[in-house]
């Protein structure tokens, strides 16, 4: 047998089964639609009567008939150009030798060819599976309970991007210095819902600011007895782990805020997640940073947030919020550390402020920007040094200076996040960030979910 004969039988049995799994598709489809048909008949033909339409006026020749003239030139011309394009592929494949086996082999092989084209350019990114194997970033949503239209609660976004979405961490805690745990209003409709639909719920707590004091870290006692509580909270409201976000500590309380974290893993137990969020170790000052050991750390927790925004901070002067290259050197700095890639993920703002002359800023969310900036007679513009968008403006004599993280930033820590394959993302918090930027999430996520950790 020469090589082009087995080469056709070779492609003959694929068309075989690529015609055999179509031809099953079309039964099922053909099945569901006339079970649907019947079902809608009736109510289709009152619906035609009560319009005084006929059922003929809905076929394609009834529907282009009512158009008008200069639009149904234009439907019919597209109909020959189709027809055309058709017969011209009929005549292409005339080289293709009469053995049927290589006939049904390239008829499978159009066919594939024309169902691939057209997913990647016609379906939208959302609708597009992901393929097996392939990195998929897990997806953190922070969560807070709403207190103006403003600052919204973040449970319609929740509700709206929940297949984008693997956990959710709600603000709902904070851990005062003599260690009693705050309530800050816990939404059980919330715990609810994210489990429902497959989400982990991961509540965040933080140690309650004023001094930035957490004082009960220093007796091993009160740190057990921390932990215990935590855990009690877990069992009790169905939680499947915690994640503590303990900011503006002394570096000198570095080793009691390991050991909490290991009491508190030691307590849940490996089948609960623990995580942390931490401050970036790359230009940023020593107090604040010095607190965190990062390998230890990463060794104790499911993984690490790395909060690389606030670069240029409320109190301080105006400036991008998250660099492009900021964000890169802590991401190799971590890395350096000891922390492994898988137990990385990275903090994404939705959020910007709004610095006046000689004035601390206020933060206003990124879904906002675009209509605040056009009110106000702003131009967006774009820094190619640090790929940050901002805008300026004046009230009056003052000037302003707006810089913020939209869809863009995202797109750019998605591209780094697959590039050091890092765990993934972290959205900082639900509710502010540009309905864009679950597009840009969409591209990458396709509609296979990631772990949950539930």
């Amino acid at each position: 047998m020469t090589w082009r004969a087995r080469a056709g039988m070779a492609l003959d049995r694929f068309a075989r089964g690529l015609a055999g799994g179509l031809s099953a598709s079309l039964r099922w489809i053909d099945s569901t639609l006339r079970t649907l048909d019947r079902s809608a008949t009736a109510g289709r033909d009152l619906a035609l009567r009560t319009a005084g339409l006929r059922a003929e006026d809905l076929t394609t020749p009834g529907l282009v008939s009512r158009l008008p003239e200069s639009l149904r030139r234009a439907v019919e011309a597209v109909g020959r150009a189709l027809a055309d394009l058709g017969h011209r592929l009929g005549q292409t494949f005339r080289f293709v030798p009469e053995d049927r086996g290589w006939r049904q082999a390239a008829t499978g092989l159009v066919l594939l060819l024309a169902v691939v084209t057209f997913s990647s350019l016609f379906l939208p990114p959302e609708a597009r599976p992901l393929p097996p194997g392939l990195w998929r970033p897990v997806v953190v949503g922070y969560y807070e309970n709403g207190w103006s239209a403003t600052y919204p609660d973040s449970l319609p976004t929740l509700q709206r991007y929940a297949e984008r979405i693997d956990i959710v961490m709600p603000f709902w805690y904070s851990i005062h210095p003599d260690g009693t745990i705050e309530d800050r209003g816990v939404k059980g409709e919330v715990v609810d819902f994210a489990h429902a639909n497959g989400l982990a719920v991961v509540p965040l707590m933080n140690n309650a600011k004023g001094g930035g004091s957490a004082g009960f870290l220093a007796d091993p006692t009160a740190r057990r007895a921390v932990a215990a509580e935590i855990k009690a909270l877990v069992q009790e409201n169905d939680y499947d782990g915690v994640h503590i976000d303990f900011e503006l500590l002394p570096p000198s309380w570095r080793e009691e805020l390991t050991s909490f974290i290991a009491e508190t893993r030691a307590a849940l137990g490996s089948g609960r997640h623990v995580s942390m969020a931490v401050f970036p170790p790359v230009d940023v000052d020593y107090e604040l940073s010095g607190v965190y050991d990062y390998a230890a750390l990463s060794n104790l927790c499911d993984f690490l947030v790395l909060m690389v925004y606030d670069h240029h901070y409320a109190g301080g002067p105006a400036g991008p919020i998250s660099p492009y290259e900021w964000v890169e050197r802590n991401i190799a700095q971590t890395l350096a550390l000891g922390v492994p890639a898988g137990k990385v993920v990275i903090a994404v703002g939705g959020y910007g402020y709004d610095w006046p002359t000689g004035a601390m800023a206020t933060d206003i969310p990124s879904r906002l920007v675009a209509d605040f900036a056009r009110r106000r007679g702003a131009t967006l513009l774009w820094d190619t040094a640090s790929q940050n968008p901002y805008f300026t403006y004046y009230e009056g004599r003052n000037r302003h200076e707006v810089w913020y993280q939209d869809e863009r930033i995202m797109a750019q820590r998605l591209e780094q996040a697959r590039r050091y394959r890092l765990r993934g993302l972290a959205i900082w918090r639900l509710g502010y960030e540009t309905t864009e930027t679950w597009t840009v999430l969409a591209g990458e996520l396709g509609v296979k979910r990631g772990p949950s950790g539930r």
